[in-house]
């Protein structure tokens, strides 16, 4: 058994929720913060979902909520690299969540 491989149990806090208007429409996202440096999902994930299916309070539709977990990659999403889909995927999940709810975990790498 070996212990580096594994991620030390990590909780995480909320730390803002703000809006995100982008070109596929009007977006939230919740940032969280873990406690310690988690080996697998970066420091500070965030939640992205629309404002039209809330994913919690009183509006929430609570029952199976669609859930994409995306890891960044920052040559395709931000530099526009053609070498993954990865930009792509993230757009796919963002346009799915707009129309039917739902929300995108998004991990630093």
């Amino acid at each position: 058994d070996n212990d580096e491989d594994e991620d030390p149990f990590v909780t995480s806090e909320f730390v803002a929720e703000t809006n995100l208007p982008t070109d596929l429409g009007l977006f939230r996202m919740r940032a969280y913060r873990h406690s310690k440096q988690s080996l697998f999902s970066g420091n500070e994930p965030c939640v992205i979902y629309s404002p039209h299916h809330p994913i919690m309070g009183v509006l929430a539709e609570k029952n199976n909520v669609n859930i994409r977990v995306h890891d960044q990659c920052v040559t395709s999403e931000v530099f526009g690299s053609q070498r993954c889909d990865c930009r792509d995927q993230l757009r796919m999940a963002m346009k799915f969540i707009q129309k039917n709810g739902g929300a995108i975990i998004y991990l630093q790498q």
